[in-house]
């Protein structure tokens, strides 16, 4: 079950995503949902669309930026408690905290590809076709987010923006990761 951290490391590259991504691990831990999930009882559907819903105001909220929003409601968007929050284009890496000046223009057009729910409801991988404002070819946004729950929201976790020629691969269907573990 891989979906994103992406990554320029074609050791643990999958599908045909260019060698952009690397296995999450999968954890195993006590929660309820995730043993159900586990022993093959989906999530309830009505709390998988809030999430989904959740992720793309999120994400609205992302493609709304410009290189001047200020840093904080940058910030806003990622969670601030993982050591290991990504953003990235074409596979360089920068800090959240700076990539403010690499923002573009909001996007003339986006379309949701898939989003799918972890069987737990506390995290998501989904991806975005877009076309840039400046109207340059399709740009894929794929993400992995979590749920900091009814106070903080679904964040972002990694972003990975991708070119036309890299397109991931659509996200498996999972149970439960922690992303504290991830690879």
């Amino acid at each position: 079950a891989a979906f994103l951290a992406a990554t320029t490391d074609n050791a643990g590259a999958h599908g045909s995503s260019g060698g952009y991504y690397q296995p999450i691990i999968i954890m195993r831990y006590d929660h309820p949902q995730d043993k159900a999930c586990l022993a093959g009882t989906p999530a309830d559907p009505d709390d998988v669309q809030k999430a989904k819903e959740r992720i793309e105001r999120t994400m609205t909220t992302y493609f709304a930026l410009t290189p001047q929003s200020l840093p904080e409601d940058i910030r806003a968007l990622f969670d601030s408690d993982k050591k290991d929050v990504t953003w990235k284009r074409d596979g360089v890496a920068t800090p959240v905290d700076q990539i403010g000046s690499k923002l573009k223009a909001p996007p003339t057009r986006r379309t949701l590809i898939a989003t799918v729910v972890g069987g737990d409801v506390q995290t998501a991988r989904s991806i975005w076709a877009v076309t840039p404002a400046d109207g340059s070819g399709t740009e894929y946004y794929a993400g992995d987010f979590i749920n900091e729950g009814w106070l903080g929201g679904w964040k972002i976790w990694h972003l990975a923006i991708l070119p036309e020629a890299k397109k991931p691969d659509t996200p498996s269907a999972y149970c439960h990761f922690d992303p504290d573990q991830a690879g």
